[in-house]
């Protein structure tokens, strides 16, 4: 882990639709862009992330990009929904505790990737988890995945 904190209301459903009409949010929550209730970008300095009581859901690409929230193995991990791999491993071994593998978690940074483990603890792989992996041949995926989507 990188020290970075999350604090993600129960009420948050953490995958979400992108949508229209941008809402941003006083100066006290400017590091986040929210737009009808689903935070579509976090564009703060990392560490401690709290997020504000108004977003009701985590649109797939909030976290995209954010190196400052990347853990010491290339991770994006908010309330073990792993968003995005930024590392440049061949192999992947994903982190136990991770319940839910997210859109696109995987796209474009995954060019290296050739063998990706996932734990026991996930149980839902999301839509092109794996777009753009040109070099993956093999994926580790246990009887416990109940949900997996188009990839």
């Amino acid at each position: 882990s990188n020290g970075n904190t999350f604090f993600v209301p129960d009420s948050v459903l953490l995958v979400g639709n992108k949508s229209q009409n941008a809402t941003y949010l006083d100066a006290a929550t400017s590091d986040f862009i929210i737009k009808k209730g689903v935070l579509t970008r976090y564009v703060g300095p990392g560490g401690d992330v709290v997020i504000p009581e108004s977003v009701t859901s985590i649109g797939v690409d909030a976290f995209q990009g954010c190196i400052s929230l990347v853990d010491k193995n290339g991770f994006v991990i908010v309330r073990n929904v792993l968003y995005h791999y930024l590392g440049d491993a061949q192999e992947v071994e994903i982190p136990h505790g991770v319940t839910q593998i997210g859109t696109r978690a995987f796209s474009h940074r995954g060019i290296a990737m050739t063998h990706v483990r996932i734990p026991e603890s996930v149980t839902r792989i999301e839509n092109d988890a794996f777009c753009d992996c040109l070099n993956l041949k093999c994926v580790e995926i246990p009887d416990c995945v109940t949900a997996l989507y188009r990839s």
